[in-house]
């Protein structure tokens, strides 16, 4: 039996069609693997396309599993059927592994021989072929081919072809593997959600009673809702609105949350703590990165000071029926200055006193012949359903909205959050 012939990887162009039409099947599965919902199916007919330029009759496709690290059988053939899907039991001398490692392919005649390696290739085998697939950031895979007795066993020639042939392979397969990743991505997107001390629809504590409804974009931003209890004395509350969408918004999201919940405190003055709070993200964030929020403490007898930053101003319904007012006081976006200063007001809440903060997302939505919702109809909207409980006021103003711009999917997050005093 002859020794393992080792050559290196060869990572050029291959300039015309190989056997078979194996280009040309290559460059299909390349345009079907943009639109592909799923990467599974495609891994068989990349096998199959590379089987038939090595005219091999046994066959596997391996590809790293980013969850264990390990080779994982993703197509075969003339294999068990149950060896796909499953990660290979690591093995010290493994030749698959040491392929994979050492980014060189392998030709093996029969028996192994060779210390650095374990395992035979059975006596129907003739001549076995194993290879490393190679993308753009390093190895991805190995692609293991075989030939049964009688065959001719496997030349330098045609390993050099075949490693010409896989550069294409290689690139349709990392685009597969980036289709996983995103798709798993996209899932976790989805159901991700920062755990608030406002949750979604109504909660209670002592003395107020809060809620938030919220409909999001089709681009998934991060807007939120925080609650912070001082022990005996009151509430910190924000409405957090941040830059950006999916991955990226709910970091940044994660990071104003936790910040925002660690300055939190009723002997520190509202506008130091959003002064704060600006200079840490300042230095943490990148260039084009802040958040909007409006935020306020509220005591036990119905004070409530009032911070907004770079936020819509929120609404103050009295409870009597007179004219709401707006809380205007505050100053720019936190993240994005250095060095900005920060106005508050106080006013005094009765029972039954509302304050409603929403999203630019709110204001700025826009009806089939492009004028906004606004501040003048979402004052008017509120007024006059005052009388609501705050849960049903919430989602009612989202829902109104939807209707005005007949987009069940917003061009923006929409976010509604209510306060009411209830002197419990």
């Amino acid at each position: 039996m002859t020794e393992p012939r080792l050559a290196p990887t060869t990572r050029t162009t291959e300039s015309s069609n190989g056997p078979m039409g194996t280009l040309d099947r290559l460059e299909s599965c390349r345009s079907r693997a943009a639109l592909a919902a799923q990467p599974e199916p495609l891994y068989g007919e990349l096998l199959d396309a590379l089987v038939g330029a090595a005219q091999a009759t046994r066959a596997s496709l391996m590809l790293v599993n980013p969850a264990t690290g390990r080779l994982r059988i993703v197509a075969a053939i003339g294999l068990p059927p149950d060896v796909v899907g499953r990660d290979v039991t690591p093995r010290p001398r493994s030749i698959s592994e040491w392929v994979f490692r050492h980014r060189r392919g392998l030709i093996l005649n029969g028996e192994v021989h060779d210390q650095r390696f374990e395992g035979v290739a059975g006596k129907e085998v003739e001549s076995a072929l194993s290879l490393p697939l190679l993308g753009s950031n390093g190895a991805l895979g190995v692609l293991n081919c075989a030939r049964r007795t009688p065959a001719p066993v496997f030349s330098p020639d045609e390993q050099g072809t075949l490693e010409r042939t896989m550069v294409p392979a290689a690139e349709i397969l990392e685009q597969l593997e980036n289709l996983r990743f995103s798709t798993r991505a996209g899932r976790a997107i989805r159901g991700a959600r920062l755990r608030t001390l406002i949750g979604r629809g109504p909660s209670e504590t002592r003395n107020y009673q809060m809620a938030t409804a919220h409909r999001p974009s089709g681009n998934r931003g991060a807007d939120f809702c925080e609650r912070v209890a001082h022990a005996g004395t009151g509430y910190s509350v924000a409405v957090v609105d941040v830059t950006g969408d999916g991955p990226g918004a709910q970091a940044l999201a994660a990071l104003v949350q936790g910040l925002f919940v660690a300055s939190a405190a009723p002997e520190r003055a509202l506008a130091a703590q959003i002064g704060r709070l600006n200079a840490d993200l300042n230095c943490r964030l990148h260039p084009g990165e802040f958040a909007a929020l409006w935020a306020a403490q509220l005591s036990l007898n119905g004070q409530l000071i009032s911070c907004t930053a770079g936020f819509p101003a929120p609404l103050w319904i009295p409870a009597d029926g007179s004219d709401p007012t707006w809380l205007t006081s505050g100053g720019p976006v936190v993240g994005a200055l250095p060095f900005a200063t920060y106005d508050t007001e106080t006013i005094r809440l009765l029972p039954g006193d509302t304050i409603v903060a929403v999203s630019d997302g709110v204001i700025q939505a826009c009806d089939a012949a492009d004028q906004m919702f606004g501040s003048a109809r979402v004052s008017e909207w509120l007024s006059e359903n005052r009388r609501l409980p705050v849960e049903r006021l919430v989602e009612q103003m989202i829902a109104a909205v939807v209707e005005f711009t007949g987009r069940p999917v917003p061009a923006d997050d929409l976010t509604a959050f209510a306060l009411r005093f209830t002197r419990d």
